[in-house]
């Protein structure tokens, strides 16, 4: 399955497009059930300017690794909003609804609306995270050190 190139959500994809570029990778065959796309989205402004990019909620989680940080921010029940300055890059993984519950092992809904520090939820240390997975030169290298977290961090499925 291919990841979607539908800019459903994203509030004014011209003016996206304009600022910013975002690129989209499907998941490995073992994570497509949890995960449904990698995300990343770079951007280089001039000084000054800004691109203050919304875009409305899925019924899904992100995992957001960000300068310095790695966030997972639960379901969200209103706009997201990310002012965008000078030049950044965020590398995203988005979960299919419901997804998410074998790597926080308990129900989701106790983080609608809510954002969590992989630290807080992990330990893991979400900007040497970052710093690890921007250093590496292609996507796929990158795409690969996050599925590599992704497997070691799920829980195994409870029986049926």
């Amino acid at each position: 399955m291919r990841p979607s190139t539908s800019t459903r959500g994203i509030l004014d994809p011209r003016a996206m497009e304009r600022a910013i570029t975002l690129e989209r990778v499907e998941p490995s065959a073992d994570l497509a059930p949890l995960v449904e796309r990698y995300w990343i989205v770079r951007w280089s402004l001039p000084p000054g300017a800004r691109h203050v990019q919304e875009v409305l909620p899925h019924p899904t989680v992100n995992l957001a690794l960000e300068e310095g940080t790695a966030r997972v921010h639960g379901v969200g029940t209103r706009v997201f909003r990310a002012d965008l300055r000078g030049e950044g890059a965020v590398f995203g993984v988005k979960f299919r609804p419901g997804g998410f519950h074998p790597f926080l092992g308990r129900p989701v809904s106790g983080i609608t609306d809510r954002v969590i520090t992989l630290d807080e939820l992990w330990g893991e240390p979400g900007g040497e995270l970052y710093r690890d997975v921007f250093s590496r030169r292609t996507t796929a290298a990158r795409v690969a050190r996050v599925e590599a977290l992704l497997r070691r961090r799920r829980t195994p499925p409870e029986p049926a």
